[in-house]
């Protein structure tokens, strides 16, 4: 599943987190990876292409292909990504 293949252990949600952060749109990042959800937050000035660099980490520490992870991902942004990681 490709959950399985995003997933982080806890101990690596930090090392993640700071390599996200390295990508040059991404100013701050958090990790969340359960076994019922990977989320990951960013902070950036320019969405579409943080986007698009998470997405390619993504696919490259996974192993996942590009086509199949926008299969299976979907974002939020401002008040929406907010709602969100309050309510979970």
């Amino acid at each position: 599943e490709v959950r399985e293949r995003l997933s982080a252990k806890e101990d690596e949600w930090n090392a993640l987190a700071r390599q996200l952060c390295e990508l040059a749109n991404v100013q701050e990042a958090a990790v969340l990876s359960t076994c019922n959800r990977f989320e990951l937050y960013v902070i950036s000035d320019d969405n579409r292409k943080a986007v698009r660099e998470v997405t390619e980490l993504l696919s490259e520490r996974s192993g996942v292909s590009l086509r199949e992870l926008r299969e299976h991902l979907f974002m939020l942004d401002d008040y929406e990504g907010v709602w969100h990681v309050m309510r979970v």
